[in-house]
This record gives C-alpha cells, structure tokens and sequence, in this order.
C-alpha cells in the first residue's frame, strides 16, 4: 500500500484565466505479475480525497467541496531491448477509469489510454514518453476529450535496507 498527495492548480475549459485549487491526499494498491519472460501486467486500485476550491468559473469562492473518486487502471508493459543490467526500453499500455462516489451528480469522471516508451536509465532514474487520451465528463450531453503529448522523470526510492548490508 502506497500514500501520497497532489497539489493540482487546473484552468477551466470555460475559463482559462481562472486557476482552480484542489488539495488531494491519496492511497492506492497496486498488484504486478509478470507474464511470460518481457510481460509485466499490472493493476491499481487508487482512492482519491479530492478538497477543490469552491469557484463559479468565473472567480474562486470562499470554502472546498469534498468528494472521494475511485481509480482502477490496468496496464501492461513489455520490455523492447534489453541493454544492461539497469538499462533497458520498454512499452507501456494503459486504461485508467475514475469514478467519484458519494453525494455526487454523475459517477462516470473520466478514462485515460495511455501508451508509452520508457528509457531507463539505471536503478532509480527512468524517462518516459507518450500519448494520453482523456475523456472527462462535463454534462449528461457533454464530454471533453484532450489529446497529451507527456514527458514524466520517474525516481525510485528503495528505503528498504540493501542485500549488501
């Protein structure tokens, strides 16, 4: 089990000169299985506490709405080529579904596929590249889709004690 938190500062479609505020502390857990001898198939399970700042689209209003979301993806990664021992590409391949739960007017918040290579570097470090297709709910009849062009640098952080130790 993972814990984590965002500070996220979103513009509205309906606005862009208005920068929303959202506070989001976070748990998830997350399974891997390796398929095969370059197949790794993962799944998540995360819950996000989302506290954004009240607004009319058109100005920040005094207070936070509160709502829970749910957010389970599935992913597969296959590694392409091999190049050491801590060197390697990979490709990714993502569905992400995000429901809010509670006292809310719509379930359904959004899907993102996601597909990715991923150049790690050594150990900790690794680049990743790719394309997100985002599908978010705006209205019953109303649907916003953007298409991401994303360049993530991932650190990992082992806190547990080395074998060499």
């Amino acid at each position: 089990m993972t814990v984590g938190g965002n500070y996220n500062s979103t513009n509205s479609p309906q606005n862009q000169l208005l920068a929303v505020p959202e506070f989001r502390p976070w748990q998830e857990i997350s399974i891997s299985k390796k398929i095969g001898t370059s197949w790794q198939f993962q799944f998540r399970y995360r819950l996000d506490e989302r506290f954004v700042h009240n607004n009319d689209k058109i100005q920040l209003l005094d207070g936070y709405r509160f709502n829970l979301r749910h957010r389970l993806r599935v992913q597969f990664q296959q590694e392409i080529k091999k190049i050491s021992d801590t060197k390697s590409l990979a490709l990714k391949l993502s569905n992400e579904v995000m429901l809010y739960y509670g006292n809310v007017s719509h379930t359904f918040d959004q899907n993102r596929f996601y597909v990715s290579l991923d150049y790690r570097v050594n150990r900790n470090w690794s680049v990743e590249t790719g394309y997100l297709n985002l599908l978010q709910w705006r209205s019953p009849v109303d649907y916003y889709e953007r298409h991401v062009f994303r360049v993530t640098l991932n650190h990992r952080i082992d806190l547990r004690k080395s074998k060499e130790e």
